[in-house]
């Protein structure tokens, strides 16, 4: 007896690629959530370690974090701006030049137009070779503190570090949640702080804001203090 074939038909086959794409649907944004998840959590191993650095370097220089404000004598106006091309640091690329976050070779990374990584976010900020030759200098960990001169980026002067508490020292630039400077958001809404007590964390931009609805802060007065606080 011959045996018959039977083959799907053309609405079977619809009806199949209908429900996969209705599964679908239903798990890529739990897939992109685990994903963002992920990507957060890198951050905030990452700037622990450059906060860690940071503490190290106070310890070796009379209890102060590094200078954020002397640039060749000038106030930054960017605290992701950290660098001059005769050598003068500050901020985290001071202390990467100093080898506390490991050996990081700042001239190799001038010479092929990028920052060092362990500077940058691993999510917001890809090293990739750019053509901008200011390129090497700007990182995306942004201290902008300082514990010698008043004047630095976040205001006031920081006390020694054995007496800070809560203050933030760095932020991930990966998200518009505290300069709002209009960047693509990484953090899903949130950022990734470091604050002086060494807690590395994600907080998100209803927290920052204070709940409202527009960025409402002068930075300096009103949004550090706030932030500090958290």
């Amino acid at each position: 007896m011959k045996t018959e074939k039977r083959c799907f038909t053309l609405i079977e086959l619809l009806v199949v690629i209908a429900i996969i794409a209705i599964l679908a649907g239903m798990l890529l944004p739990s897939l992109n959530k685990a994903r963002l998840s992920a990507r957060t959590t890198s951050c905030i191993s990452q700037i622990k370690q450059n906060g860690t650095a940071l503490n190290i370097y106070a310890d070796d220089y009379n209890g102060l974090p590094p200078t954020y404000f002397t640039l060749e004598g000038r106030n930054c106006n960017n605290p992701g701006w950290c660098g001059t091309d005769s050598g003068v640091y500050a901020g985290l690329m001071l202390v990467a030049s100093l080898n506390y976050l490991g050996s990081v070779d700042i001239e190799a990374a001038k010479t092929a137009r990028i920052s060092p990584k362990i500077l940058n976010c691993p999510v917001c900020d890809p090293m990739k070779p750019q053509t901008d030759g200011n390129a090497w200098r700007i990182i995306s960990y942004f201290y902008g503190r300082d514990s010698y001169f008043d004047g630095g980026f976040f205001t006031p002067r920081l006390k020694p570090y054995p007496q800070l508490k809560r203050e933030v020292l760095i932020y991930c630039f990966g998200s518009n949640t505290v300069m709002d400077y209009g960047k693509v958001d990484v953090h899903g809404g949130s950022t990734v702080l470091y604050k002086a007590d060494g807690s590395a964390g994600k907080y998100s931009k209803n927290a920052i804001w204070n709940g409202k609805k527009s960025y409402p802060w002068n930075h300096q007065t009103e949004l550090m203090p706030h932030v500090d606080s958290l």
